[in-house]
């Protein structure tokens, strides 16, 4: 008799189109799924809980989305070696009464297949699918995705490529009316790499996790991407999934004073925002957290929370929204991984810096943060690349008259600011933000704000037309590498590469338009898809500063220069023309 716990020969298998339509179609009846309806020779079937219809609603939307978005089909390796569900299987499942066996199984989605057994026989055979065509077009690997043999919950470690089609390319019913007009941006990604048989693939995107409740729920999730993240980006610590529940939990916590003992028993509550901060600290990172203030304005609120997420995302940077549901206060967290940008942008519709610093300077001063209402969030509980669309600061209902006023002493709480999400557009309340960044990164992207704005205005105040600015975090070598990518002057690559600059900068840049413009075309330079959009300066910020003293280091308005580092600033001239560039990104 074979011993269950070797694995056998790798082996592989087709999934059937049919099989996978009928799962997808689960969900179109009134009622709900009801797996019990499923075919019982279904390949799909075994990864269905009869008693747990939302544990599979990530696996739905994976396999949706490889299905609708690119048209794959789908082959099953099993089984499956994954580093992380062993971890999990040594750290709990090893140790109960029932066998779970320790070996998963990859689904594997290709696309432009004609015929799914000449491509099976082409893997199994040790040659590169990419040789076969399909309607002159190579045969495309699209991700992965890694299946727990456990009795629910079985979304394990998951690559899927992130459509970069805007929204009219996009086949009918996989995109949301949210969407229209705007083009998709996947800003957190990495090299991810799957190896099949004798074949490498690999692309790049950010890679996703389903909770594992005996281990962790949402929170642990969330960070786990995000720690994954962070590992590619900046070499920071990254833990397998079981580890990091322990990391939050366990030990010294700072903020009760008090020593924890870990229980993977006890964790049906998850983990605390203060729990989250733990957890980033054991990987090597620090944590910005923001939120909204009690007595601000909802308005600036709104305006600052956007400004950071669309700030610290669009430099690469994952982004936890920590959320409480509107109907029943449940917490939930995500990770921003991505954004909507609309390709034009109304200039009512862009909110001034005046707003965010809550102040009355900076009115012609917009930020295009304000134009992003929907970012791309890697949902524990939807999957891969859920809409996250933000809908701004909730107005409260008209107070009855009869209704006596609140104690004057009593100070209001901080401004409600909804968010929904997914295609059911549940509504959530932002209750805070935490961002993991190098621990030398002191200060945020909107304490720059009036310091900008009075700098400018300084200098260039005689200047007529609206400005745009945008902030990116980025290292400052990365920025000098960068001038030469993006064909700025040899006088402005000079200029800047003589610049003694911090490991970290906050880079502005701007973009001016006619004051008498209606919108703004955030496209508007873009002549195909390799051409950035261009701009007439950048400010360049000290990141590395404490957040009550934040630093100018020097700024370019077309072709003048300031190095603020002495005193009084020098002024130089970068050539004869008035040149735009570039943005950065």
């Amino acid at each position: 008799m074979a011993d269950p716990w070797i694995p056998r020969a790798i082996t592989l298998d087709i999934i059937p189109s049919k099989d996978v339509d009928e799962m997808l179609g689960l969900w179109k009846s009134e009622d709900g799924p009801n797996f019990a309806k499923v075919h019982a020779d279904n390949k799909l079937r075994k990864y269905l809980t009869l008693n747990r219809p939302s544990a599979a609603v990530p696996l739905r939307s994976i396999l949706s989305c490889a299905i609708k978005r690119y048209q794959c089909i789908l082959l099953r390796e099993s089984p499956y070696l994954d580093i992380e569900f062993w971890d999990n299987h040594n750290r709990f499942y090893s140790g109960i009464f029932s066998q779970y066996p320790p070996y998963c199984d990859r689904i594997h989605f290709y696309a432009n297949v004609d015929d799914p057994e000449k491509l099976k026989e082409c893997l199994e055979s040790g040659n590169c699918p990419s040789e076969l065509q399909s309607d002159d077009s190579p045969v495309e690997y699209r991700g992965f995705c890694v299946l727990r043999p456990t009795p629910a919950f079985v979304v394990s470690r998951t690559a899927l490529m992130f459509d970069t089609r805007d929204f009219e390319s996009l086949p009918d019913g996989v995109s949301m009316p949210v969407e229209s007009d705007t083009r998709p941006f996947l800003k957190v990604q990495y090299t991810c790499v799957s190896h099949l048989f004798n074949t490498t693939n690999t692309f790049e995107t950010a890679e996703f996790i389903q909770q594992d409740p005996n281990l962790g729920h949402c929170g642990t999730a969330a960070l786990w991407v995000t720690t994954k993240a962070m590992a590619q980006k900046f070499g920071t610590n990254r833990f397998p999934y079981g580890t990091i529940t322990r990391q939050a939990i366990g030990g010294w916590n700072r903020d009760r004073d008090v020593n924890v003992i870990y229980d993977p028993q006890n964790m049906e509550s998850g983990i605390s925002v203060s729990e989250i901060r733990n957890a980033l600290a054991e990987t090597g990172a620090s944590s910005l957290p923001f939120m909204p203030f009690e007595g601000e304005a909802p308005d600036s609120a709104f305006t600052r929370i956007c400004h950071e997420i669309y700030s610290f995302s669009e430099s690469g940077i994952p982004v936890l929204l920590c959320l409480k549901k509107k109907q029943n206060h449940e917490s939930h967290v995500v990770v921003v991984v991505g954004h909507a940008l609309p390709k034009v942008v109304p200039f009512n519709q862009l909110n001034s810096v005046a707003t965010a610093i809550g102040g009355c300077g900076g009115a012609r001063h917009h930020l295009l943060s304000s134009a992003i209402r929907v970012y791309y969030a890697h949902d524990d509980s939807y999957g891969p690349f859920n809409r996250v669309e933000m809908c701004g600061p909730e107005v409260p209902p008209d107070e009855d008259e009869e209704q006596p006023p609140a104690p004057a002493q009593t100070p209001p709480g901080p401004p409600e600011i909804l968010v929904r999400m997914g295609r059911n557009q549940d509504e959530y309340y932002l209750k805070e933000v935490v961002v993991p960044a190098p621990k030398s990164v002191r200060n945020y992207a909107s304490q720059p704000l009036e310091l900008l704005v009075s700098q400018f205005e300084e200098k260039f105040g005689s200047l007529t037309g609206s400005m745009v600015w945008r902030s990116i975090l980025l290292e400052s070598s990365r920025f000098k590498e960068s001038l030469v990518e993006r064909k700025f002057s040899g006088e402005t690559r000079a200029w800047y590469g003589r610049l003694h600059l911090p490991e970290f900068i906050w880079l502005y840049e701007l973009s001016i338009c006619d004051q008498n413009a209606a919108e703004w075309e955030s496209e508007s330079h873009w002549q195909n898809d390799s051409k950035r959009r261009e701009i007439c300066g950048e400010f360049l910020f000290d990141a590395t500063s404490p957040s009550y003293d934040v630093r100018i280091i020097a700024s370019r308005f077309l072709n003048l220069a300031w190095d603020h580092s002495m005193k009084p600033s020098e002024v130089k001239r970068l050539g004869p023309q008035m040149d735009f560039f570039e943005c950065f990104t």
